[in-house]
């Protein structure tokens, strides 16, 4: 059985190439705010702010990435942000294997 393949899209290809380019920074930005959070976590002084911060920059990398044909780093962004929502207690191993996958992720791409 032929498997039907995707049709050439060259147009949409270089836009979606444009417009990482011209986000590119600010992704990795949000990804530092991720890391900072990581750090304080491991040492025990993570505070509300950094921690409502990287929640909202894992939200924004989980909705932007599909985009960029990033899903792998759709799923660590969506992880990580279901692990900083609320109080809840952080699984720190868990926590820390997703910020590296979303990190490979977008260092995929650049």
């Amino acid at each position: 059985m032929d498997r039907l393949m995707e049709p050439e899209t060259p147009g949409l290809d270089a836009a979606i190439a444009a417009i990482w380019k011209k986000h590119r920074e600010l992704m990795f930005t949000r990804m530092d705010t991720i890391d900072a959070a990581l750090s304080s976590a491991a040492d025990g002084t993570l505070d509300a702010d950094t921690r409502a911060a990287a929640h909202r920059d894992a939200h924004k990398l989980a909705g932007a990435l599909g985009t960029f044909g990033l899903h792998e780093g759709t799923a660590h962004a969506r992880s990580i942000e279901h692990a900083l929502d609320g109080d809840s207690v952080i699984d720190f191993g868990s926590l820390r294997e997703n910020a590296r996958g979303l990190r490979a992720a977008l260092e995929s791409r650049a």
